[in-house]
């Protein structure tokens, strides 16, 4: 999941993305971290009460379903929240 924006806090990073479920069903997904993330990288994501990122991991480029790679390389889609 490649970040689409990112907003520089002193040092908290947040990202604002679209994230999928199980499903390959998509939603906005942000998030902050400690550290800059590269653009580009797809990330797992855990998700508490389907809004609170919990924890998040690097996932190899290998191990993302070729149809979720398809969707990131077009423009980024602002979806917003229900």
């Amino acid at each position: 999941m490649p970040s689409t924006n990112v907003t520089d806090q002193g040092k908290r990073h947040t990202y604002e993305t679209i994230g999928y479920d199980e499903d390959g069903k998509k939603r906005p997904i942000t998030f902050e971290a400690p550290i800059r993330l590269a653009e580009g990288d797809f990330l797992k994501l855990y998700v508490k009460d389907e809004q609170t990122v919990t924890a998040y991991e690097p996932v190899p480029e290998s191990e993302v379903p070729a149809q979720l790679k398809d969707e990131q390389t077009e423009e980024p889609v602002s979806i917003p929240l229900p």
